[in-house]
């Protein structure tokens, strides 16, 4: 059973790393090959059904896409809200599963089955929405898609893994009209109740400094979890406790039927089984209301279906292998949802299950001081066991992840959730009642956040192993199997060893003379990474979306780190628009920065030395050398027209030119001055608007390539047709990140020029194929 449930499992990560869903034809003919040979070969035939299931399985989610039509119009909704809404500022972010649409230019809505779509509300006075809340609205949709960049988070595969088929934002401008709530939300369903839940434990934790933590521990809603407090969680590789997830669900499950069991004798009704049976029908009716409260949220899902088919086999009495009822649970897990092999917390789960499993298998029997040391054996197997993992899905490791979950385990999982728990059945009934133990979980989590801030704050506390190979992880996984294995302890020696490539990555190294520019994919804004041999340029930062959120977090930082770039030569903002400087901030507090370049002071950064970028200024690294071509000292004009335009050339005269957002008229001020030389690579100037690239412009520049960094459906139609035909004309070949991704040049005299476009690079089924068409007009390439 267990070869033959890996074989299901790989063949369904089989197909979700595939770059389309395959034909019909294949799929007879793979149905056919698994009727022949799964007689004779089990394991090929189970891996042939897994293919063919998680086949299905996305071929249906597929027919639930919206129609493009709906795409980039306002047009009216109706629906219900899923979940809990969350505040973020000015900004109210919800689930919206779609009952009608009705576009503005047609009179009859078109009725769908409960299409989920990711909605934004922006504004200061936005409703205190509910879940089950039925609401009309007026509403913008957009394909479900991000940002796609080495390093960062792959934002279309979480859409697909929670089939959520678009994203967008609301245009109702008056949200207290009579027409916009059809149906109040609370008494409808689950989600509501869950709701209501969550206002009482808010009354209930008012005040709290850790009120954040104790509702995420209680009904799974972290949106009140402060950045700083989230980062030293992961530091220390103690933030799998702040999800509801199978260690959380277990040990409150064990807690309950360990009452129960206890209670047994003395109420008659439990009496009707067994001590034993009555135990285990707590313990996962415990579970059931548990994953209820998280809203039964994907990792909750595993973990009471796992807990489930185990305590199947005990109640039946099934005395199969560990291992056995394990992989029983895992086909369970699959069949219920393929997508959740995309979740790293699927194998994050089994895995530690499987490691104590293995530890406890070779546990005494008799000797509870030596099974007491089996455990913190185990807790300590688990956290290294589990490195081989974290590495490969986050690129990082927490050193002191062992030292913290030492502690943060026992006291959160023995006493927190189990506290935590009851509080919120109490406080169902009275929140006033429930504030009193919550005082007390409260002040326990205090301690145990003042730890982990002390751990946190140790040199080295969280390793980044970008570059990481195929081959030295599977030497790190040989070495967690020494460690996790009863083998003979002199073998234990070559773990040092084995895990030595992993401390020094390869990266590609770049020639003498030569340099490599990546035009990063940071939506509607531009981030551009130029790196000589030995040096590195950032120009400019990308836009801010929120408070919290902006381009250097989430694309920028994770680049240059998969990168293995620690420190930035120059740091140069081209001008200080939102698009160019939002996340300014952001790269100074991650990186060494040696010098800021900018046209203009940076409001952002009072006590930052920036130095102004000047028309004549240049410099070489590693005989590649950098020109400043604009603004003159003397020029006026725009913040646009004063962007900072750079110049790289190697010694053999291979240009690109990264003009920021300058329009005609600085345009027509470098073409006075003589300044625009042919050039290899350019940037679109201003991400392809009508007000630049003139005639002119592009006849002194003659570009072999262009790329437009622009973002996907943007709202203001960039790159603009006649731009895109004037290039054409011209004869150069374009790109667009929003439809390639992340897209580098690699230049070097005695080579050509080669380029990698990441989306191209990496088809997948959930992500969205490269179209032939960008806003209406031909994309050229």
């Amino acid at each position: 059973m267990v070869v033959n449930s890996a074989g299901f499992l790989v063949g369904i990560v089989a197909l979700f790393n595939l770059a389309q869903l395959p034909s019909v034809v294949v799929i007879c003919l793979m149905a056919a090959l698994g009727v022949v040979v799964g007689r004779k070969f089990p394991p090929v035939g189970f891996f042939i059904l897994g293919f063919l299931y998680a086949s299905l399985h996305t071929f249906i989610q597929r027919t639930q896409t919206l129609p493009e039509a709906v795409f980039g119009v306002e047009i009216e909704a109706t629906g219900y809200v899923s979940g809990l809404p969350e505040h973020d500022g000015a900004r109210l972010r919800f689930v919206f599963n779609l009952q009608t649409l009705q576009p503005s230019d047609s009179d009859k809505p078109v009725t769908l089955g409960h299409s989920a779509v990711r909605l934004n509300w922006y504004g200061p006075n936005t409703p205190e929405l509910q879940s089950g809340d039925k609401l009309r609205l007026l509403v913008k949709l957009r394909q479900p898609g991000g940002f796609l960049n080495p390093g960062g988070f792959d934002y279309e595969r979480w859409l697909f893994q929670q089939r959520i088929v678009a994203t967008g934002y609301v245009r109702t401008k008056n949200w207290t009209d009579a027409e916009l709530f059809l149906a109040s939300g609370p008494g409808q369903g689950l989600a509501a109740l869950r709701n209501q839940l969550r206002d009482k434990l808010l009354r209930a934790t008012h005040g709290l400094q850790n009120q954040g933590l104790l509702l995420a521990l209680a009904v799974g809603d972290r949106s009140l979890i402060d950045r700083e407090q989230w980062q030293r969680f992961i530091a220390t590789g103690t933030n799998h406790l702040l999800a509801i997830s199978g260690l959380h669900i277990s040990l409150v499950a064990s807690f309950v039927g360990f009452l129960a069991s206890a209670c047994w004798r003395y109420i008659w009704l439990l009496q009707k089984t067994t001590r034993r049976n009555c135990g285990l029908y707590a313990a996962t009716l415990a579970a059931f209301v548990y994953a209820a409260m998280a809203g039964f949220s994907l990792p909750t899902q595993r973990a009471l279906l796992m807990f489930a088919v185990l305590a199947v086999f005990s109640l039946i009495r099934r005395h199969h292998h560990r291992v056995t009822a394990l992989a029983w649970a895992l086909i369970a897990v699959v069949l219920i949802d393929p997508l959740t092999v995309m979740s790293p917390g699927l194998w994050m789960s089994f895995s530690a299950v499987a490691i104590l499993y293995l530890v406890f298998a070779f546990a005494p029997k008799a000797n509870w001081g030596a099974k007491f040391g089996y455990a913190l054996r185990g807790h300590l197997l688990i956290t290294l066991g589990l490195y081989p993992l974290t590495i490969l899905f986050f690129q990082q490791a927490s050193v002191v992840a062992p030292v913290a979950n030492f502690f943060a385990v026992p006291v959160v999982g023995l006493f927190v959730t189990p506290l935590v728990f009851a509080c919120t059945i109490l406080a169902a009934l009275s929140p006033v009642v429930a504030r009193i133990p919550l005082l007390l979980a409260d002040w326990v989590l205090q301690a145990v956040d003042q730890l982990l801030a002390a751990l946190a704050d140790l040199p080295l506390a969280l390793i980044r192993f970008d570059g990481a190979t195929v081959f030295s992880l599977c030497l790190l996984l040989v070495a967690a199997l020494l460690l996790v294995l009863p083998v003979f302890w002199k073998l234990r020696v070559l773990v040092v060893i084995l895990t030595l490539p992993l401390f020094f990555p390869r990266f590609a190294e770049i020639p003498e003379g030569g340099y490599s520019v990546t035009f990063l994919d940071v939506g509607q804004g531009t981030a551009v990474v130029v790196r000589t041999r030995s040096h590195v340029l950032l120009y400019d930062t990308g836009p801010q979306f929120s408070a919290s959120f902006s381009a250097a977090d989430a694309v920028i930082i994770p680049y240059l780190a998969s990168q293995g770039i620690s420190h930035i030569d120059t740091l140069l903002i081209s001008h200080n628009d939102r698009d160019h400087s939002g996340g300014v901030e952001e790269i100074l507090a991650g990186f060494s920065v040696s010098e800021v370049l900018s046209s203009a002071a940076l409001a952002q950064l009072p006590d930052r030395q920036v130095s102004t970028c000047v028309a004549g200024q240049n410099w070489q690294w590693d005989s590649v050398r950098f020109d400043m071509l604009h603004p003159a000292a003397t020029d006026r004009g725009s913040k646009n027209d004063l962007s900072c335009v750079l110049l790289v050339s190697t010694p053999g005269q291979i240009r690109t030119l990264l003009p920021g957002d300058i329009e005609a008229y600085g345009e027509q001020q470098l073409l006075s001055r003589r300044a625009l030389p042919d050039v290899d690579v350019l940037m679109v100037p201003h991400h392809g608007s009508n007000t630049s690239s003139t005639l002119p412009f592009i006849a002194s520049v003659k570009p072999e390539y262009v790329v437009y960094t622009t973002g996907f459906n943007n709202r203001y139609g960039f790159p603009r047709r006649k731009v895109q035909a004037r290039y054409s004309a011209a004869g150069a070949a374009a790109f667009n990140v929003a439809i390639d991704g992340a897209t580098e040049f690699s230049v070097a005299d005695d080579e050509p020029i080669t380029f990698m476009r990441y989306r191209r690079e990496n088809r997948r089924i959930w992500r969205r194929q490269e179209p032939d068409v960008f806003q209406g007009a031909a994309t050229l390439y």
